[in-house]
Formats: structure tokens, C-alpha cells, sequence
């Protein structure tokens, strides 16, 4: 069984590479990563909130109440995080007010 307690996927990164990519599917293991260990982090698994509330100046996310890292790009330190709300469902098998998306990224060098 999985769990990003147990998890640690930055034993598996070369630090020798150039780049080192985690691709993992839920966004907060960033959280538990060494600094410097990935530069780039690409996530899935909240599917934008699915069911969203929109309000005046924000948004509920009902099938992730308390998640902060929902859909986009977060910074962290040296890591960049991207977050796809991808094309699924998860407990119902549809959406309300949470576009899906097929992101492409263009990774280009400095």
C-alpha cells in the first residue's frame, strides 16, 4: 500500500542529472521532499475540485475541501510544481464549475 508518509521518492533522483522530473500522483508529497531534490514536479489526482463553488473572489472545492494545491504552478524553493486537473472524476463521474484540461508543458534549457 502506498502512503506519502512512507513515501520517498527523492532516494530514486540522480543528482548528478541535468534535470531530475518526479512525476507523482498527489501534489503534496512536494511537501516532504528535499530541498533541491527535483526541479520539477508534475501532479494530478485533484481533478480541479470537481464539484466547485464559485463565490465572488475565490471558490469551494467540495471533493477537496482543504486542498491548496488543487490545479496550476506552485514554487517551491528550487522545485516547481505543476498540478493538472486532468480529464477524470473521482466518487461522482462528472464535474461542475471544474474545467478539464490536457496540459502540455515546453520545457526549454536557460
Amino acid at each position: 500500500s502506498y502512503s506519502v508518509r512512507r513515501a520517498s521518492p527523492a532516494r530514486w533522483a540522480d543528482p548528478a542529472a541535468a534535470l531530475r522530473i518526479l512525476l507523482c500522483h498527489f501534489p503534496p508529497v512536494v511537501r516532504t521532499l528535499p530541498p533541491g531534490a527535483f526541479q520539477l514536479v508534475l501532479a494530478g489526482h485533484m481533478h480541479a475540485g470537481q464539484i466547485v463553488i464559485p463565490y465572488p473572489g475565490g471558490k469551494v472545492r467540495l471533493a477537496h475541501l482543504r486542498a491548496r494545491l488543487a490545479e496550476g504552478v506552485y514554487r517551491f524553493g528550487e522545485t516547481v510544481l505543476h498540478v493538472s486537473p486532468g480529464l477524470g472524476t473521482t466518487f461522482v463521474p462528472f464535474r461542475f464549475f471544474a474545467r478539464p484540461e490536457v496540459t502540455e508543458l515546453v520545457l526549454r534549457s536557460k
